[in-house]
This record gives C-alpha cells, sequence and structure tokens, in this order.
C-alpha cells in the first residue's frame, strides 16, 4: 500500500511538473502567436495576449490531459512538436505508472 501511494504521488508530481515546463515554452510561443497558432477569428488577437498566461496553462493542461478543449489550434511546425511532445511525454508517464503497478 505504502508502495503504491509513494508510487502515485510521482504520477501526479511528474504530470504537474510536465504542466509547469509546458506552460512556459507555451508562452514564449505566444509572444508570437499569429506565426504559432491559428486564432479563433471571433476573439479578438489583443484578447488572446492580454491573457498569455492563462492561455498558456489552458493549452498545457489540456495537451497533458489529452482533453483538446482549446479555442486555437498550433500552426508553425516548432508548435505542432512541442504539442506532440507534450502528448507523448504525457502517454509515456500514463502507461509507465500502469505498468509499474501491474507488475508489481
Amino acid at each position: 500500500m505504502i508502495t503504491i501511494q509513494y508510487n502515485l504521488h510521482h504520477f501526479f508530481l511528474t504530470h504537474f511538473v510536465c504542466i509547469i515546463i509546458f506552460t512556459i515554452i507555451y508562452y514564449y510561443l505566444f509572444n508570437n502567436a499569429e506565426k504559432h497558432y491559428l486564432l479563433n477569428s471571433n476573439i479578438s488577437k489583443e484578447e488572446y495576449l492580454k491573457h498569455t498566461w492563462l492561455n498558456s496553462i489552458y493549452l498545457s493542461v489540456n495537451m497533458q490531459t489529452t482533453t483538446g478543449y482549446v479555442d486555437f489550434n498550433v500552426r508553425s511546425p516548432l508548435a505542432k512538436i512541442i504539442a506532440i511532445t507534450q502528448l507523448f511525454i504525457s502517454l509515456l508517464v500514463t502507461i509507465g505508472y500502469i505498468h509499474i503497478n501491474i507488475s508489481k
């Protein structure tokens, strides 16, 4: 029981750290939002840029949880590579956690 709680703690901590790291990366990509993202035409560019930290956290959490409920899409190859990397890491962390606990 103690080992499972320990692993569960690391599972959530790893996801949280990934969210923070990718939030910072997405924040820097928002400095050039038109190049990296297809923004929703119903919302002005100024509105997106007014909330860059919030949008960055929102995008990172959505990518990490693989829900994809965002009102903008990645456009540039760099943004696509970063999003794919985050999705892949999230998958590896989850599968790794399941594998460790099933093999015990």
